[in-house]
Order: structure tokens, then C-alpha cells, then sequence
């Protein structure tokens, strides 16, 4: 659930350092998960539609070993400003950066906490660009990084101000604490299954689908072969509790002491 806008048309722009192994397999996913992909399609009930993927962008900076999310932020806002990528309002820059490189983002470490990231940065110009950081993390072959891609990129699009498809509804928001994110990719993440590999496009992250679930279909798309099974109990006592400051209703069971 949410109420922030998401990207109707989704502009993404891959940029890579220089001598990056995968640019071109990379590119080439992109390419086809945005434009192409039945995964994709996917997010159309969300209001996302068909994206763009523009040219790779080929750095000549040299990252530093050690960066910051700011420091991140800062590095893009200085590509737009010196006219390395262009951008609007659908943008997604994605950045590649090498394995030499590790980034902390909130007190997270790349390749330890996460394997990437998406968040927003404010430019110059007072607008606003969405982002995703892929770290390398020593991922090979290459299904595993285009898993990360997937992931990150289907939740900027849907959550590209991270005031969007990013928190649960009532009476369901106390399940936010059991995730380290409740986006649409967030909760298929922990799956036994959270890889779908698509024909023609590559390994991708299957993401939430409210209409699935609504319909009692499997709600991590593209769904996995065979029947799958569900336990979702349905509780009538509701209790009010604040959380992330505010006032929400959520299940409850009420158990006294001597009771199981």
C-alpha cells in the first residue's frame, strides 16, 4: 500500500566504470526486463508501465574504496550537472559499481547487509531522480546480479520517492517488523524460491502481486511451477498500536497469563 506516485514510464539509464566485464550482458538485461519482460508487465497493476532503457553510460571517474549513500547521491548529482546523463521525472539511474568498492547506506554495509539498494536523491534543479546501487559482491555468473537488478528496479519504479508501494495495510502493518522491507521485492525476498528465470530474459526477483493474492493465487510473480499452499489466518480482534509514529490497527490474540 501507499500514496506516493510511481513511474508510468520508466526511463532507466545503466552507468558502469570503466572495464566493467558485464556491462554489455547487463545492458542487454535491462534492456529486455523493462521492455520486454512478462515479469515486468507484471507491475502494471501497481500503475507502472512499459520502461526505456537508454544507452550504457561508461564512466571515467574512479570510485573510491570506501562511499556513503551521500556520497553517492552527490557523485550522480554532479553527472547531471555536468551533462554525463540526462534525466527527467521517469528517470531510474542505475549504477555498477566494481568489487572494489564497498558502500554503507544507513548504517548497512554492501555485500554483507544487502547486494543493492534504490533510493532518491533532490538534484540542483530542485527536482527529484530515482536511483538504484548495484555492488558487485564477487557475484557470478551473472543470474545472480541480474536478480539484484530486477529487485531494485521494480521497486524504484513503484516506490521511486519511497513514499509509494512501500508499507503494508491495516490490519496487516505490524508484519513491517519481520522484513527488512516491505516493498513489492521485499516480500518475495525471503522465499525458499525468490528467483523466477524468465525466457529470453534472464534470472529475475519475483515481486508481490496484490491482485494474486487477492484471487488466492500464489502472490509472488512470476509464480513458481506447481500448486502452492497458503495458511492465512483471518482474526476479528483488532487492537490500535502506534507504529513509525502512528496510530494503526492491527490483529491481535489475546492470551492471559496461565493460557496458552
Amino acid at each position: 500500500a501507499g500514496t506516493g506516485g510511481v513511474l508510468s514510464a520508466p526511463r532507466v539509464i545503466p552507468m558502469f566504470f570503466g572495464g566493467d566485464k558485464f556491462q554489455t550482458q547487463l545492458s542487454a538485461f535491462i534492456q529486455a526486463y523493462v521492455t520486454g519482460s512478462a515479469s515486468w508487465q507484471l507491475l502494471k497493476e501497481y500503475g507502472v508501465g512499459t520502461g526505456t532503457a537508454a544507452p550504457a553510460v561508461v564512466l571515467n571517474q574512479t570510485p573510491a574504496a570506501m562511499m556513503t549513500d551521500a556520497e553517492v547521491q552527490s557523485f550522480l548529482s554532479a553527472r547531471v550537472q555536468d551533462g554525463t546523463i540526462t534525466v527527467d521525472a521517469q528517470s531510474i539511474a542505475v549504477l555498477f559499481y566494481p568489487a572494489t568498492v564497498t558502500i554503507t547506506n544507513n548504517g548497512s554495509v554492501s555485500c554483507k547487509d544487502f547486494a543493492g539498494y534504490h533510493g532518491t536523491t533532490v538534484l540542483g534543479s530542485g527536482g527529484r531522480l530515482a536511483y538504484a546501487v548495484i555492488p558487485r559482491c564477487g557475484l557470478e555468473p551473472v543470474g545472480a546480479l541480474t536478480f539484484a537488478i530486477s529487485h531494485e528496479l521494480a521497486e524504484a519504479a513503484t516506490d521511486p520517492v519511497l513514499t509509494a508501494y512501500n508499507d503494508l495495510a491495516d490490519p496487516y502493518s505490524l508484519w513491517t517488523l519481520n522484513y527488512g522491507g516491505v516493498e513489492v521485492g521485499d516480500l518475495c525476498q525471503n522465499l525458499a524460491d525468490p528467483a523466477f528465470n524468465e525466457k529470453n530474459v534472464g534470472v529475475v526477483a519475483r515481486v508481490w502481486s496484490n491482485s494474486a493474492a487477492a484471487a488466492f493465487n500464489n502472490p509472488c510473480v512470476p509464480a513458481a511451477p506447481g500448486p502452492a499452499f497458503f495458511s492465512i489466518p483471518q482474526h476479528t480482534q483488532l487492537q490500535t498500536v502506534q507504529l513509525n509514529n502512528k496510530l494503526r490497527s492491527i490483529e491481535q490474540i489475546p492470551v492471559t497469563a496461565g493460557q496458552s
